[in-house]
């Protein structure tokens, strides 16, 4: 095993923390100076270089420098490891795809030339600047750029589709204990409260890590925004005793919203850093409803009473003491675990490179899951169509 030293490790600690953003060794100087670990940039040089024979670093050379980018394969032998560069924007990714290997192949017995995958680079456009540009051309022209659609994930349409199930089955027994009165002391306790957050949680969690994987990002936003107020305007008009104000539908259409303009900036974040941040956040402001810092039963400390006010507060996290709502997700803390959800796709990215995007298709859960906002806007009314019907052949 190779000696390993105090600037070896925090100059290997430094480029894991900035995950997909290459860097410069002046740039990795500064983080480790910030840090309070100063190392010269002799030595810092010399540590990339050995971090590079053991295949833990990227080199790519470009005309203002060297980039270095750290790899998590740290395998020499290893060869569906290669980076792909967005010339628009300019980042760099690492990714490993084993459907290269013929490619590798035919390389290697057609032309005798034998491909060093560590030491390729495809250059090309991103998505994002690819959607960008599309975007642009359509504003430019007046007309609607014709766009191929991207690949759909069965596995995420899968999820997404069970967890309409498990919402569907929560609601419905939600009617049957509150408004037909059933006797079940199980769904007021802590196993359906668990229940109801898994379902919660998932939701925004996926719609996170979802969002840079679809097209027209503000319009998404701006529907699934007017759905929630639609959801709103019907409960307040109609059945002001299960008024909905600033629900799931609120909230997950303002995270949305919020993305457009901060998904670049948040690009800059390493992807390590991000999502613990995020995680730390929602951690933190879990109680924040309730006035106090902490997650369930642990609290850090009190809010201050003054800033829950009014609707606005409500909306941002800071409800007054009159405020009722059914279904209540503010931003402030589920805004976090939306963005947790965003740089764990980014973690991951790499893996789902390599792994069948089929591989959960479920049929039926794919079908719900691809529905999931009219399935949502639905599914309420009908559930409690049949329960209704239900009720009346049974004589209740």
């Amino acid at each position: 095993m190779p000696y390993s030293t105090k600037q070896h490790q925090a100059v290997l600690r430094c480029l894991e923390a900035r995950g997909e953003t290459a860097c410069t060794a002046a740039e990795l100087a500064e983080d480790l100076r910030r840090e309070g670990c100063p190392v010269g940039l002799a030595t810092i040089y010399r540590q990339l270089e050995k971090l590079e024979a053991a295949g833990a670093v990227h080199k790519v050379n470009t005309e203002e420098g060297a980039l270095y980018q750290y790899c998590g394969r740290q395998s020499q032998g290893h060869r569906d490891c290669f980076l792909l560069k967005c010339e628009r924007c300019g980042r760099i990714r690492h990714v490993d795809c084993t459907r290269l290997q013929n490619l590798y192949d035919h390389l290697e017995r057609e032309h005798h030339f034998r491909i060093d995958p560590r030491g390729t680079l495809f250059s090309g456009v991103c998505d994002v600047c690819a959607g960008e540009e599309e975007r642009k051309m359509a504003a430019d022209s007046g007309t609607r750029t014709l766009v191929r659609p991207r690949r759909r994930i069965a596995s995420l349409d899968a999820l997404r589709g069970l967890t309409l199930v498990s919402m569907i089955a929560y609601h419905a027994c939600w009617d049957l204990v509150y408004l037909f009165h059933a006797d079940w002391d199980w769904y007021r306790g802590t196993g359906a409260y668990i229940w109801q957050q898994s379902i919660c949680w998932t939701f925004i969690l996926l719609s996170g890590f979802c969002f840079s994987l679809g097209r027209r990002p503000l319009r998404r936003g701006l529907t699934v925004f007017g759905c929630g107020w639609v959801v709103t305007l019907v409960t307040v008009l109609f059945m002001p005793e299960e008024q909905i104000w600033f629900g799931v539908l609120t909230l997950i259409g303002s995270c949305m919203l919020l993305m457009v303009p901060l998904e670049k900036l948040l690009r800059h974040v390493p992807v390590g850093v991000g999502l613990a941040a995020s995680a730390a956040l929602f951690t933190l402001l879990r109680n924040v409803n309730q006035g106090t810092l902490g997650f369930e039963d642990w609290t850090l400390g009190t809010v201050p009473e003054g800033l829950y006010r009014n609707l606005l507060t409500a909306y941002i996290g800071f409800p007054p003491p009159d405020f009722f709502s059914t279904d209540y997700f503010s931003l402030l803390p589920w805004l976090f675990l939306f963005l947790a959800g965003h740089f764990l796709r980014r973690l991951l990215a790499g893996p789902m490179e390599r792994l069948d995007p089929d591989a959960l298709r479920c049929p039926p859960l794919c079908a719900l899951g691809r529905q999931s906002l009219p399935v949502y806007m639905l599914h309420k009314p009908i559930v409690y169509g049949v329960l209704l019907g239900g009720a009346a052949l049974l004589g209740r």
